[in-house]
């Protein structure tokens, strides 16, 4: 019963109603789903069928009619063993941690709980509050217990997935919508038209090509005509070392597929010698199946724009994709074709090696007096809008790409369509005239070659730079006492910024101009003489930042790397404090993992870049390794840190820097780091015989200021690599090496 009282201000008359309402116990809301039940797969039966397909398969070579059999062989297979299913789950499922067990105290809860407001005794109310606590240490208990079992037994993948759950974290992040098959349609349209758009207003511009850069055929190179053809065994490696993610075309999941790949290997060989052989790229393979991904945390999810698209593409797409990169990289490395400043998606490159090598320039000029100006050049939706003729061009021009290999990029880069994916939900198909999948294997590899001539413009104008996909570096160091060099060094940077634009609007791509950023490293008594001024991009006036995030590291005004510290400090002590909040209901050995992949990883990242800064600034990072450390074994703050780390093998903060350099010194002196890197360093070549000329591996070293030259890498890294025992330098490989530097560095 309902009693509602209303009051006649006027009147002062009181007027009660009452009555009574049914309602009815809200039914649950359920999702309905379809999916296979793989647990339920014969394993035996499902390899002979596969075996009897492959067997069976046509002596055709045609690659389209080779790829359709695989595919529609292998999904009536499947059909058969592991039916597809529609499921439904409620919304908001019951826990799975409740058993009889919390069953029986919410009863008895529930019990005391009608007894008490019933007498209103103040025993029965103590009775209540008991049975109440009894449920929240039941639960507790039981939810402790069914965590640590299924952490204890799951993937990596799992568990990760698991500490999100705890941790009440969304990885889902989209626009807020009543229909999933509505926003899919809404994000397709929004991604092509953005594409459209970007293409309209660059034609709008009517660049004149400039003929310094031109693509001019390299006549000295050895010319890729033909594919190799793969055996079975040089593809089995290739499988095994792809991802093992599943595009929802797929006959089959990718984890599956490797489960079984002794009886497909036969057909897969085929599939790809085939495309080799014809010069094409499967039909099937060219449907890309994009998910949105939130480009940052801090962006609006309700916004658009604040998405990126990155494609899902079928296995065995991305598997001929693989080969074929793998032998254009290894004619690009033989011929030099590449940008020998362009780190990404090139072995033995990282972001690492290209920050240590930018760093290390800075900190010379700074040794030297000089100061540097860097700006950074950021592009609009770059992988999206590459021109297809271009493209095309450039790999015949530049690369030496020809007959049968030009025809199956043609093949490859034409017929593209795409489908967004919002909860199962797909969007009409729509066409692609430009661009290249992001997701994709030849993506990366193609916008390498496609921006070659970037680096051209650079050496052109004298400034250094640096390459790491779309992201361009671009610096140059003046003397400040010498009468007109300032305006001289900008003038270079406005004239070669103005001809990056030029050619990037000749070939199809958009600089950011509002994203651009400029940045000056000084000494402290050079900066106090500087004057202020500008950098001048296209209708934009860009100040000097005090500091700029480059590829996820802070560099500051005077490089001390306070910042970037700073930064890695706030991010470490988020995820401690978030891993202390679930610490109960994770093992040691689940913890160790969660601490190792949350907390030492940020640590490390690019600590190559740590080299020689104050202690002040390394006992930051150490407090919280040592927070890491107890956390993993629960103990109390003040116990000691140095016997934790030392049980876990966790080299303490300036030892992990140190042996981060001196694997870049290995690796660069034994040709598994890049060549800019090696340029870096100089054996020692004495003059006349003496006792260090017994030492084949001494490294030699010129600095003229202790302070900012001892900050380099060239310095820290050689005084430390000297330190060593000359059989520890002359390990065999680069495990030994790690295994006996870790020993030695403890």
């Amino acid at each position: 019963m309902i009693i509602f009282v209303y009051m006649i201000p006027t009147y002062q008359t009181i007027i009660m109603i009452c009555f009574t309402l049914e309602a009815p116990k809200p039914s649950l809301m359920y999702h309905t789903f379809t999916l296979r039940n793989y647990r339920k797969l014969d394993k035996d039966k499902f390899a002979n069928s596969l075996r009897e397909l492959v067997s069976s398969r046509p002596d055709d070579t045609d690659c389209e009619l080779m790829f359709d059999y695989y595919t529609s062989g292998v999904r009536e297979v499947i059909d058969v063993y592991a039916p597809s299913e529609t499921k439904s789950k409620p919304v908001k499922p019951r826990m799975p941690w409740f058993d009889e067990s919390t069953s029986v105290a919410r009863r008895e809860r529930r019990r005391t709980e009608r007894k008490w407001r019933k007498t209103r005794l103040d025993s029965d109310r103590r009775l209540f509050i008991k049975a109440n606590n009894h449920v929240c240490d039941v639960v507790q208990s039981a939810k402790e217990d069914y965590f640590k079992e299924k952490l204890s037994t799951s993937t990596v993948k799992d568990v990760f997935a698991t500490i999100q759950f705890l941790l009440n974290r969304k990885t889902n992040h989209l626009p807020i919508h009543d229909s999933a098959q509505l926003l899919s349609s809404q994000f397709s349209s929004f991604f092509v038209d953005k594409i459209k758009k970007i293409r309209v207003e660059i034609d709008s511009y009517h660049s004149i090509p400039d003929g310094r850069f031109e693509d001019k055929v390299n006549e000295e190179i050895t010319l890729f005509e033909t594919f190799d053809l793969v055996t079975p065994s040089e593809l089995l490696k290739v499988i095994k070392s792809c991802s093992s993610a599943t595009c929802r075309l797929d006959p089959i999941p990718t984890w599956l597929v490797k489960d079984n790949i002794e009886y497909l290997l036969p057909l897969f060989t085929d599939i790809v010698n085939s495309s080799f052989s014809t010069g094409v790229f499967p039909k099937g393979a060219h449907t890309a199946i994009i998910k949105p991904l939130l480009k940052l945390s801090t962006l609006d999810k309700n916004e658009l724009k604040s998405y990126r698209p990155v494609s899902n593409l079928v296995f065995i797409g991305k598997l001929i994709e693989k080969v074929v990169c793998n032998q254009l990289n290894q004619h690009m490395e033989s011929n030099s074709l590449l940008d020998p400043f362009q780190s990404a998606y090139r072995p033995k490159h990282s972001v690492e090696t290209a920050l240590v090598r930018v760093k290390n320039d800075i900190m010379f000029a700074l040794n030297s007096d000089r100061v540097v100006l860097m700006v950074l050049l950021d592009l609009s939706a770059a992988f999206d809008t590459i021109d297809h003729d271009m493209f095309v061009s450039r790999l015949s021009s530049r690369m030496g790409v020809r007959s049968e290999v030009l025809t199956w990029f043609k093949s490859y880069l034409s017929g593209w369509s795409s489908q967004v994916d919002i909860s199962g939900k797909l969007s009409s198909p729509k066409i692609s005239d430009f661009g290249l999948p992001q997701g994709s294997v030849v993506g990366p590899t193609g916008y390498s070659i496609y921006t070659l001539p970037v680096g051209d413009i650079a050496r052109h104008h004298s400034i250094s730079y640096h390459l790491y996909a779309d992201d361009t570096q671009l610096y140059i160091s003046f003397d400040p006492k010498t009468p007109g060099d300032l305006e001289n060094a900008l003038d270079k940077l406005h004239r070669c910024i103005f001809d990056i634009r030029q050619w990037m609007t000749v070939n199809k791509l958009k600089l950011n101009d509002t994203k651009t950023e400029f940045f000056i490293a000084t000494s402290p008594h050079n900066f106090k003489k500087l004057p202020d001024f500008q950098l001048i991009i296209g209708d934009l006036r860009i100040n000097p930042s005090d500091k700029i995030k480059n590829l996820g590291v802070l560099f500051d005004r005077h490089m001390t790397m306070y910042d970037h510290i700073s930064s890695v400090c706030r991010t470490v002590t988020y995820h401690l404090r978030n891993i202390t909040r679930i610490r109960r209901f994770l093992d040691q050995s689940t913890s160790n993992h969660a601490v190792r992949s949350l907390i030492l990883s940020r640590l490390d990242y690019c600590n190559g870049l740590l080299s020689s800064i104050p202690t002040t600034q390394l006992v930051r990072l150490q407090r919280l390794q040592n927070w890491a450390a107890r956390l993993v074994f629960q103990v109390r703050r003040d116990t000691p840190p140095d016997p934790l780390l030392c049980n876990l093998h966790w080299l303490p903060v300036k030892q992990r820097i140190i042996f981060k350099l001196l694997l870049l010194v290995y690796k660069s002196l034994n040709n598994h780091a890049p060549k800019y890197l090696s340029d870096c360093l100089k054996i020692y070549v004495p003059g006349k015989r003496t006792r260090s000329s017994e030492d084949p591996l001494k490294l030699t070293y010129l600095t003229k200021r202790k302070q900012t030259g001892d900050r380099t890498f060239t310095v820290a890294s050689s005084m430390e690599w000297n330190k060593l025992p000359l059989t520890l330098r002359q390990s065999p490989s680069i495990e030994s090496f790690k295994k006996s530097l870790k020993t030695h560095l403890f």
